[in-house]
């Protein structure tokens, strides 16, 4: 039944079925309301989008989704199968719009493949759309079972979800990213019979799966729940455990008591959350908490950090690096750096990491922006550190560039595959994949101690337990990780001590 458990925890609630919502049984009582309720629904998505688009002219990706929505032969094949086959307006809708997907499949021009990304995150907003009713009526936890997981279920549906069981995916996808980030559950199962009437326990610790469990089962959930808060008070030093975090919702007290700070926020979900870039105002609002729930522990801020599966809908298409910062989207650069600047003021705790540096300009140019914007509203305190993350290939073959950086963050993922060309859809053997990448940070890691910067390990691999404790033995002191790996990596650090 399990496959492989890509997020450890425990949850427990009602299944809750995207793709065959559990309050509906996918037959229109009515096709004239089901056709109705697709027209309104995609026109308010259209209107979305074209508010999005008056936040900057030129705009392509938000052209082509428009197209799309006006596509009358996609609006016909989605009557059609309300009429025809019976189906609600959100069923008739996804089935239509994978013919996108799969003729975009089939093309080998690398550019129009990554329409498919465009596609699919249209698609989920307006089949999220148009399920409002049904999310309407969620009151109690839920365990979401999807085919895959997209970011967008996670904000939609975030408050509700205690667990996730998926299909097909991989840890290093940006949904699952996300969930662990949450500290929510996220297991692969085969092909599963879940009805809506079933309400399912999960315990990715130990890779379990119950459907319909009993009280005494529950109530051991309870119990097994208690232990593991234990488990988060064994120490860990002088070893150094950071928090992966993202989103607006405040950590766990128990886990930002447990960790020492917060080594990665991912700053590019705020903008997937509404879907336009936050004003200066909300981004004080929200860095801001997690400066002060963690003070006076360091809380490092990625900025934005878009492409591949995360591209902006008010965006062209993105190359990855410093330069987007001053060509395609500069006024929200420029609105996010100054709001860290403002926080500086109040929060000594504050560090600002530059994600896909190539080389020393990269970092120049970013520092030298701050400067100007430090001396254009005269802050008073000096600038925060700034440091960056090491994930390009450029920037590992040219390592002298950074000895000027306050601080390494080691960007596992992206730097995987720069160097390995190991995709979020890799599929590779545990060791040989931990082999390549700790030989690769073991080299950032000596170069950093050799400058006596401090070095931190990012992404996928510090998660692995593996991985961990190959890391462990190579004297790698600092890792930031997801919140449901906490617990394991003090018990693999604790096994570590004992063994030397």
């Amino acid at each position: 039944m399990i496959r492989s458990v890509l997020s450890a925890g425990i949850g427990y609630g009602k299944a809750f079925t995207i793709e065959k919502s559990v309050t509906d049984n996918n037959k229109a009582s009515d096709a004239l309301i089901e056709i109705q309720h697709f027209i309104e629904t995609k026109r308010a998505v259209y209107d979305t989008l074209e508010r999005l688009k008056t936040q900057q002219s030129s705009d392509e990706i938000i052209g082509f989704q428009q197209a799309i929505l006006l596509d009358q032969l996609l609006e016909n094949e989605v009557k059609q199968k309300i009429r025809t086959k019976h189906l609600a307006a959100k069923e008739a809708f996804k089935s239509a719009i994978q013919n996108y997907i799969d003729t975009l499949s089939q093309v080998e021009d690398p550019y129009l493949k990554e329409r498919i990304h465009d596609v699919a995150d249209l698609s989920e907003r307006l089949y999220l759309a148009l399920d409002q009713k049904v999310k309407q009526r969620i009151l109690e936890p839920i365990i979401l079972v999807v085919e895959v997981l997209y970011p967008s279920y996670l904000f939609e549906y975030e408050p509700y979800i205690h667990g996730i069981l998926v299909k097909e995916g991989s840890g290093l996808s940006h949904g699952v990213i996300l969930a662990k980030e949450r500290n929510i559950p996220v297991m692969v199962v085969n092909d599963v019979a879940i009805d809506a009437n079933q309400y399912i326990f999960m315990d990715g610790y130990h890779s379990k799966l119950i459907l319909n469990p009993s009280k005494k089962e529950v109530e051991g959930w309870l119990k097994s729940q208690a232990d593991a808060n234990n488990d988060l008070k064994q120490t860990h030093h002088p070893k150094r455990l950071y928090l992966n975090v993202s989103g607006e919702t405040l950590i766990d007290p128990r886990y930002v008591e447990a960790s020492d700070g917060i080594g990665l926020y991912r700053s590019e979900f705020l903008y997937f959350q509404k879907n336009a870039f936050p004003s200066v105002d909300k981004q004080v609002e929200v860095y801001g908490q997690f400066l002060k729930q963690f003070y006076p522990k360091p809380v490092i801020i990625r900025t934005y950090d878009f492409g591949d599966d995360k591209n902006p809908l008010n965006l062209g298409p993105l190359q990855r690096g410093v330069s987007d910062y001053f060509i395609t989207y500069e006024k929200p650069f420029v609105e996010q750096l100054s709001a860290l600047l403002v926080l500086n003021e109040s929060y000594d705790n504050l560090k600002i990491m530059i994600p896909m540096v190539k080389g020393k300009a990269d970092l120049l140019a970013v520092t030298s922006l701050l400067e100007k914007l430090h001396h254009k509203f005269g802050f008073s305190r000096p600038l925060p550190p700034v440091g960056v993350m090491i994930e390009t290939e450029e920037a590992f073959m040219h390592l002298s560039d950074f000895t000027q950086a306050a601080f390494l963050s080691i960007g596992s993922n992206d730097l995987g595959k720069s160097l390995f060309q190991i995709d979020r859809s890799s599929v590779m053997d545990e060791l040989t994949y931990a082999k390549m990448m700790v030989k690769a940070i073991e080299e950032i890691d000596q170069f950093a101690k050799h400058h006596q910067i401090p070095c931190t390990v990012c992404g996928d691999i510090a998660s692995r337990p593996v991985a961990l404790a190959m890391m462990l033995e190579k004297n790698i002191h600092a890792y930031s990780i997801p919140m449901p790996f906490l617990k394991e990596a003090k018990q693999i650090i604790k096994q570590s001590k004992t063994r030397i």
